[in-house]
């Protein structure tokens, strides 16, 4: 995840950002319905999902350096296409 975050909630209006209460965080259903937008507009495609989550979910003890990297690799053309569309 470069100096860009995964997704500017800011830049757009969303569940999140809307709705959210500072002590308890998102609901599931908030959740799901953000998910459900960013799938109607076709942000993701499941491989990039799959591929950060190789990345994310990796044991600790597996953890290199040049991960953080990946990351960014994986969630760059993301943020991109989120922002074309808000």
């Amino acid at each position: 995840m470069s100096g860009k975050n995964l997704i500017n909630y800011a830049s757009c209006s969303s569940p999140i950002t809307s709705r959210r209460s500072s002590a308890s965080g998102p609901s599931p259903r908030q959740l799901y319905e953000l998910q459900a937008k960013l799938d109607a507009h076709q942000v993701y495609c499941k491989a990039e999902v799959e591929e950060l989550c190789k990345v994310f979910y990796k044991p600790k003890k597996n953890q290199m350096s040049a991960d953080h990297a990946r990351m960014t690799v994986c969630i760059d053309p993301v943020v991109n296409k989120k922002q074309s569309i808000c």
